[in-house]
């Protein structure tokens, strides 16, 4: 017995690598901003998220200058950059198979619906996939659990653990996480095995051929579901902080960086990007919410005007107590109607599973 059996695919960086098309496309659309000539390696970033907001993130423009630019972006995309593009080795033999072994294939893709056709048709791939979802192009359904539900819904998936969602980046995982099914990560992409294992990913390939290992591997070991429901359980955890941080009209990225500036009051933006290893640009737009939502102050410092200094307001400390406070209930609710030999025992279970991990490390 399969593991899946609704296979929803990612296109970019997934089955196809779109590089050259989408890098030239996006510098065309800056050239019209007066942001001349980026190189082609540092506009890779924009390969797999929303294109609205990656120009936004990226390079600071707001949402009219944002839908301006990737009108600029379609521009170019739409008659030459959609086919500056190629399959990746071994991606159309590893449809046929499973296609041909029973298995339900879909495109969940960011990318306009419309231009995600044209590709599949170009490179003859679109026989394999029974349905095909994407964004529009008047800017709806660009979150990729939007269109993650919307496939799920399409394909009438009653048991979400049969259905997994395959991607490179961090959008896929956590958009998969959203809609309530585990997602396979692509290493060969372009978020690499890092990033796709820290948002969560079930497991990495790092080959086409191992891709498809995961994804035809029969659950014959009893070690499969125990993991297969390790990993479960600590998604849907997320799902329920993700809930109580959503509640009080704050994301999941936003809280971890005020909390963050709460343990480090006074630091600069460019520490806190290095802190959490996020570039430059994105701290300072997820900052500069943060303080028009009243929770942080943004002052220059004293001793050197190019930096940043921030600080939790008092607004921004509430908030937080009042978050840790919904996360302990969370966790206490996890554990409802456990015995305290329960408790004691799960204790014990994780101990010796953390002591065999880490001596697997000191190997």
């Amino acid at each position: 017995m399969n593991r899946y059996k609704y296979i929803l695919f990612d296109l970019d960086g997934t089955l196809t690598d779109p590089f050259e098309g989408i890098t030239k496309s996006v510098q065309y659309a800056l050239n019209a901003f007066g942001i001349k000539d980026e190189p082609l390696e540092k506009l890779k970033k924009f390969i797999g998220p929303p294109l609205k907001e990656s120009f936004m993130e990226f390079y600071g423009l707001d949402s009219r200058q944002a839908d301006l630019a990737v009108a600029k972006y379609r521009e170019r995309f739409s008659d030459v950059g959609i086919y500056e593009n190629q399959v990746y080795d071994g991606i159309t033999e590893l449809l046929g198979f499973l296609r041909d072994h029973g298995f339900v294939l879909a495109i969940a893709s960011s990318k306009p619906e419309v231009f995600v056709e044209r590709i599949l048709e170009h490179f003859h791939i679109r026989q394999y996939f029974d349905q095909v979802y994407g964004s529009f192009l008047d800017g709806r359904r660009t979150r990729k659990s939007e269109v993650i539900r919307a496939a799920l819904k399409g394909l009438q998936v009653e048991d979400f653990c049969q259905a997994v969602m395959v991607g490179d980046r961090f959008h896929d995982v956590e958009g998969a996480r959203e809609a309530g099914i585990s997602c396979i990560g692509v290493g060969f992409g372009y978020g690499g095995r890092e990033e796709l294992e820290q948002a969560g990913a079930a497991a990495v390939a790092d080959t086409v051929e191992q891709l498809g290992m995961l994804i035809t591997h029969p659950e014959e070991d009893i070690m499969e579901p125990l993991m297969h429901l390790f990993r479960r359980v600590w998604r849907i955890h997320g799902m329920a902080l993700d809930q109580v941080t959503a509640s009080r009209g704050i994301n999941t990225s936003q809280m971890k960086m005020l909390g963050h500036i709460f343990h480090h009051e006074g630091i600069s933006q460019r520490q806190l990007a290095s802190d959490l290893q996020l570039s430059p640009p994105s701290i300072a737009v997820t900052a500069k919410k943060l303080e028009k939502m009243g929770y942080i102050d943004r002052q220059m410092d004293e001793k050197d005007n190019r930096l940043n200094i921030l600080k939790t307001t008092s607004k921004g400390k509430e908030l937080l107590s009042q978050t840790w406070e919904a996360f302990t209930d969370v966790d206490i609710h996890m554990f409802k109607d456990f015995s305290p030999e329960e408790i004691n025992q799960l204790s014990s279970f994780y101990e010796r599973i953390r002591d065999n991990l880490e001596a697997l490390i000191e190997k």
